[in-house]
């Protein structure tokens, strides 16, 4: 009983003490052409974005990915069904990036800590631009930036809210 005891106690200040560091998350904001572009963190050993916070960047609510993005596995999409990629719905809300063309955006989704996340090289990829890890030491408050030039070959765009 006595070793019971102990045991539990173990198990107890472990869950203590190891929970809130694995659990604490540090997000730094993140910008693209210096407009806000929604949240990102070091998590499984690359940098990503939250993919709630992708889909708002397109003007998503967070809650849905469609009519622009389709998730399967950890495949995610983009798609423009039935319209050109000139013509935009004049009810449909508008982000600070756009789709230009149907394409894979990520088949490196991945979940962690209870969220769905994209990764930052596959991001920069879908601009048809290229993404550079900041250093390690990156201080909690300092943002992370991401910088492109309009690319005609690229799946995704800016809208004249993510233009300089």
């Amino acid at each position: 009983m006595k070793k019971l005891t102990i045991l539990a106690l173990w198990a107890l200040a472990f869950v203590l003490i190891a929970a809130p560091i694995y659990m604490n998350q540090d997000f730094h904001n993140l910008t693209l052409n210096g407009k806000p572009f929604g949240r990102a963190a070091f998590v499984n050993g690359q940098w990503a974005m939250p993919l709630q916070d992708f889909s708002r960047a397109l003007g998503g609510n967070g809650v849905t990915l469609e009519p622009t993005l389709k998730l399967r596995g950890n495949q995610l999409t983009t798609s423009i069904e039935g319209e050109s990629a000139d013509h935009k719905h004049k009810d449909m809300p508008m982000g600070i990036i756009a789709v230009r063309k149907a394409g894979g955006i990520s088949n490196n989704v991945f979940s962690a800590n209870g969220q769905t996340w994209v990764p930052l090289a596959d991001v920069a990829r879908a601009f048809g631009g290229t993404f550079t890890a900041p250093p390690a030491n990156l201080r909690p408050t300092d943002a992370l930036t991401l910088n492109f030039a309009q690319k005609p070959d690229g799946i995704l765009g800016f809208t004249g809210a993510g233009q300089q």
